[in-house]
């Protein structure tokens, strides 16, 4: 992992479509080159509209795949015109995508603890790392902790199938009506500081809003534990060429300076320590 895909310009099938939470959408898609050659942390470039409007592709992180179905799965909320076209879409329907694009996350060695911190749609890439590293026997059970936070229960998704992966388990709400009470963030800092964290061993992974990889990066740095990003961010082209989604990162000469990156074509996975964060 860690290596950039081959992308593949191609069209895909909806499988399947279904609401699994108010605005949240799971869509399964029949596309075998892209089940088959996504890592975590990969994304697709969906065009939305058959009519060229809206004109810009939508990204969205791979959640699932199975390449004897020759399908894969994402997740996405309805927030524009783009996301509430694709939520209206039916079985059988068929758009064109670009994918997978982007890298992946570094895999963890055989004694890490692996933490996983994921915050609204960000948890799709964190659900595919988890199932990858425990179907190719990376990492057993016991050494994922998965912490996911949303504002409240009713917008949780994906927890039955997380449990059946018998990872540690660690819900959160912002309201406090399902599990811990307060920003998943919180949660995560309370177990490293009543110590049931090995902290030499932890690695940690996370995506979700950017208040939230604020946060994460001030957890980082902090405890002094190595992170992963996957950035969310709107990306018009997906393959580097119109500089639209940008981050400012250290630059790895000088201190002082600072770079650019692109997050379709050098992320959207980045050390988290790199990301200079706009006040």
């Amino acid at each position: 992992m860690g290596v950039d895909s081959v992308p593949y310009q191609l069209d895909a099938t909806v499988a399947a479509i279904r609401s699994i939470a108010p605005s949240l959408f799971r869509m399964t898609l029949h596309c075998p080159a892209i089940a088959r050659s996504s890592l975590p942390g990969n994304f697709v470039h969906i065009l939305t509209s058959k009519t060229g409007e809206p004109f810009w592709r939508r990204a969205y992180s791979v959640h699932d795949t199975d390449t004897a179905a020759g399908v894969f799965e994402i997740v996405f909320k309805v927030v524009g015109r783009g996301t509430s076209s694709l939520s209206q879409m039916k079985k059988g329907d068929m758009f064109n995508l670009l994918g997978p694009l982007g890298n992946s996350f570094t895999l963890p060695s055989k004694r890490n603890i692996v933490a996983l911190v994921a915050g609204g749609v960000g948890v799709p890439p964190l659900h595919f790392f988890a199932k990858t590293l425990l179907q190719n026997k990376k990492l057993p059970p016991r050494n994922i902790l998965f912490y996911v936070g949303m504002r409240t229960r009713r917008e949780h998704f994906g927890l039955p199938e997380l449990r059946r992966m018998r990872v540690n388990l660690f819900p959160a709400t912002d309201d406090g009506s399902f599990g811990h009470g307060g920003f998943v963030t919180s949660c995560f800092e309370e177990a490293i500081q009543s110590n049931s964290l090995a902290l030499d061993d932890l690695k940690v992974y996370t995506c979700g809003p950017e208040e939230m990889l604020k946060e994460m990066a001030r957890l980082s740095a902090k405890y002094n534990i190595p992170c992963e990003a996957s950035l969310e961010m709107a990306m018009p082209c997906g393959i580097g060429a119109c500089m639209g989604c940008v981050v400012k990162v250290k630059a790895t000469q000088d201190r002082e300076s600072f770079d650019f990156k692109r997050v379709c074509k050098d992320g959207p996975v980045f050390p988290l320590k790199e990301i200079i964060w706009q006040d």
